[in-house]
């Protein structure tokens, strides 16, 4: 097979025989086929999204943390407002085929900070 032109597709060889020793086989070719984000469960669908909004949390906090010149102000960049703006997207529609509206906290601080306008005190 020319995995340049066909890299999806694979060949198999298989090769077996019945009771009575008849040997059957063949080669054929089979298309792999990629599912993007595939989950054993719901369990494991929600688990690694909590575990992506964790990650994304931590990493605007380590950012956005090493630039603000006030560390009682909330400081939000353009880009981090860009970043929480898709992630909310993703996690809306995640949230939606999990079927759990108890993930709706989440989706609500994410979306109030992708159209944070100001600093806050947080004292």
């Amino acid at each position: 097979v020319d995995n340049k032109k066909h890299k999806n597709v694979q060949a198999i060889d298989l090769t077996y025989s019945d009771n009575e020793d008849d040997i059957y086989g063949g080669n054929e070719k089979a298309k792999l086929v990629q599912q993007k984000n595939f989950y054993d469960s719901i369990g494991i669908r929600k688990v690694v999204l909590l575990c992506r909004y964790i990650d994304m949390m931590r990493q605007w906090i380590k950012v956005d943390e090493k630039s603000s010149e006030d560390p009682n102000k909330l400081m939000i960049s353009t880009k981090w407002k860009e970043n929480f703006k898709e992630f909310g997207e993703y996690f809306e529609s995640e949230m939606k085929v999990i079927g759990d509206e108890q993930l709706q906290k989440e989706l609500d601080i994410i979306k109030k900070l992708s159209v944070y306008q100001d600093t806050v005190d947080i004292d």
